[in-house]
């Protein structure tokens, strides 16, 4: 982490952007379930990089970063809606975390156990009030075109999300189902049993 972000911040400088306020985003979904050794260490050395002194412990890191030349301003932990607990919520507001971002994907039981999506659409409203009560920030990955699914039933969920005190999200990201190779998906692509949304289509979901 120490060297991922110290290089980054170097080339930013270089292209002529400020490093005086700093955005950091932890992305992939998984980073939660690593040994709690791991993630100390890892969210320690970001901090580390930006302050260009090494701490022991995280606290001290925050602390210093504070007043230093490149302060983290925002922190971003992506997660599942299934891998939020009260105790993770804790470990991230220790970490100085500003915002969450949970792959959501979409409001559908059905679609979730069809694709072997590993948690359910309580685990999302759940998540999501754990969140807001502890006062972070929270984003959702969505991806329209998803098997068994179609246009109708996706522009429904998506309005939904921003109608349902259970969902309304401060921010979205949108994901279109794609067929990559190596994906379980190509088999059913190449039997018939999936097509992709179009442009036009993926255009249509997200203008609506």
């Amino acid at each position: 982490a120490y060297d991922q972000v110290k290089s980054r911040v170097k080339t930013l400088n270089e292209m002529g952007h400020s490093t005086e306020k700093v955005e950091l985003i932890v992305i992939g979904g998984t980073f939660l379930q690593y040994s709690e050794d791991f993630k100390e260490k890892f969210i320690l050395g970001c901090y580390n990089a930006l302050n260009e002194k090494k701490s022991k412990t995280i606290e001290e890191a925050k602390k210093i970063n504070e007043k230093t030349k490149n302060r983290m301003i925002a922190l971003c932990i992506e997660t599942r809606p299934d891998d939020c607990s009260e105790e993770q919520i804790k470990q991230m507001l220790s970490w100085g975390t500003t915002r969450v971002e949970m792959g959501v994907q979409i409001i559908d039981d059905e679609i979730y156990k069809k694709i072997n999506r590993g948690h359910t659409v309580q685990d999302v409203i759940d998540a999501t009030k754990r969140l807001k009560k502890a006062g972070f920030k929270i984003g959702y990955h969505l991806m329209p075109g998803l098997p068994s699914s179609n246009l109708k039933h996706d522009i429904k969920l998506f309005k939904k999300i921003f109608s349902s005190k259970n969902f309304k999200p401060d921010q979205i990201k949108i994901y279109p189902c794609q067929v990559l190779k190596g994906a379980i998906l190509v088999n059913k692509y190449k039997e018939g049993g999936f097509i992709p949304y179009t442009r036009e289509q993926t255009s249509e979901v997200i203008l609506q």
